[in-house]
């Protein structure tokens, strides 16, 4: 199938609308809107999952043009969690389907990369939020830690440099509960790629310490197993 029909500088057009002012709540603050984004993210998103011509996607979608877009949209922390989640999940098709040709032109986003980590940390998902609200920032951290495995196989550097392999383990340490099992393990699976950047002198080898440690007697095996594979690495890096 070849997708829907719809035209790429519409859903572009509609990508980089920003927001549109609705109006002032009685505090004085103006309201915003969203719904033009999410109306073009929903066009993408459901155009990319219908097409199976990848060829034709990215002829469509070209992901030079689209892919800063989609990453503006996702460091808007302003932006409703729905539009945060739409949007990774955007990105992570481009990443998913050709990381040699993606992966760079999300890192080359002023931003990107480290808005991805932050999302780990920055929204609540503990069971005292409200259930919505706990739901979409759990949807936009699991989406966030797909990135983030995805750009690693390409560019860990950026990742590290991002402070991401602090932001995983922060997010999990306090999250593993309250998170899918395969975020879980895939969130220790990218700390694993991240960990063996840490020098002796680095202010946070203590605190990854601490937090890998946390794992080993955890009840997934999985977990456990990246969580050795981390420290393994951070012995061998302490004994040269």
């Amino acid at each position: 199938m070849f997708g829907i029909e719809v035209d790429p500088s519409d859903i572009l057009e509609g990508l980089k609308s920003s927001r549109d002012f609705e109006g002032k709540e009685d505090t004085g603050e103006p309201t915003w809107s969203y719904q033009r984004q999410k109306d073009s993210l929903e066009l993408f998103n459901m155009d990319i999952l219908i097409c199976d011509n990848v060829d034709a996607i990215f002829a469509k979608y070209r992901p030079g043009t689209f892919l800063p877009a989609l990453c503006h949209i996702f460091m808007d922390t302003n932006a409703p969690l729905e539009v945060l989640e739409s949007a990774a999940r955007a990105i992570t098709y481009f990443l998913d389907v050709h990381v040699d040709s993606t992966a760079r032109k999300v890192v080359d986003v002023p931003g990107a990369v480290a808005a991805f980590c932050k999302a780990l940390v920055l929204f609540p998902i503990s069971d005292d939020t409200d259930p919505d609200t706990a739901r979409m920032s759990r949807d936009v951290a699991e989406q966030s830690v797909k990135v983030l495995e995805l750009l690693c196989r390409r560019e860990a550097k950026s990742v590290f440099e991002a402070e991401g392999l602090q932001c995983l383990l922060t997010f999990v340490t306090s999250n593993g509960s309250n998170v899918h099992k395969d975020t879980l393990q895939c969130s220790l699976s990218v700390a694993s790629m991240l960990v063996g950047r840490l020098k002796l002198d680095h202010p946070a080898l203590p605190s990854c310490v601490a937090s890998l440690t946390c794992f080993l007697e955890h009840k997934d095996s999985v977990v456990v197993d990246h969580a050795l594979e981390s420290l393994g690495s951070l012995t061998e890096m302490l004994s040269r």
